[in-house]
C-alpha cells in the first residue's frame, strides 16, 4: 500500500482502513476546526474558562502540528490533558460502579455529579488521543 501521509516511512500495511491512510492534509484542518468549534462552544459551561483554554490550546497545537516548533506546545498541552484525565477519573470510576441505575443521558443533578465527570474525562481521552496522534505523526516524520 502506498504511502500517503506523507514522509512518514515504515507505515505498516495493516490491510484495513485506519487513520493512517487518510492525509494529513485532510486531517489538520479538519481537526483544527473541530476544537475551535469546541472552544467557542464551551463558552457557555459554567467551567467554559478551562475548556476553552484547552481546546483553544488543541485547535493551534493540531493547526500546527506539521512543524517541529509545535513539538513543545504539544507536549506542554499534552501534559495539561493528562492531568486532566487524571483529575475527572474519579468521576469516572464513581459512575461505571454506580450502583444507581444512572446513564449518560440523564441531566446533570446535584445528586449525581459524577455523571458530568465522567462525560468530561471522555471528551479529555479524546482530546488526548487526537493530539496524541498528531504529535507521534509529526515526531515520526522529524525521525525519518
Amino acid at each position: 500500500m502506498p504511502n500517503i501521509i506523507g514522509n512518514v516511512k515504515n507505515t505498516p500495511d495493516i490491510g484495513c482502513q485506519t487513520l493512517a491512510v487518510i492525509p494529513m492534509k485532510f486531517l489538520r484542518p479538519l481537526f483544527t476546526v473541530l476544537f475551535a468549534l469546541f472552544a467557542w462552544y464551551q463558552l457557555n459551561d459554567p467551567d467554559s474558562w478551562f475548556w476553552t483554554i484547552l481546546y483553544v490550546a488543541l485547535s493551534i497545537c493540531v493547526g500546527l502540528s506539521d512543524r517541529k516548533e509545535a513539538e513543545r506546545p504539544m507536549l506542554i498541552t499534552g501534559a495539561f490533558c493528562v492531568a486532566g484525565l487524571l483529575r475527572y477519573l474519579p468521576g469516572l470510576l464513581a459512575f461505571l460502579f454506580n450502583k444507581d441505575g444512572i446513564s449518560f443521558s440523564m441531566g446533570m443533578q446535584n445528586d449525581y455529579p459524577y455523571i458530568e465527570e465522567a462525560r468530561e474525562f471522555g471528551g479529555m481521552l479524546i482530546s488526548t488521543l487526537v493530539l496524541f496522534y498528531f504529535w507521534w505523526s509529526n515526531y515520526r516524520k522529524a525521525q525519518g
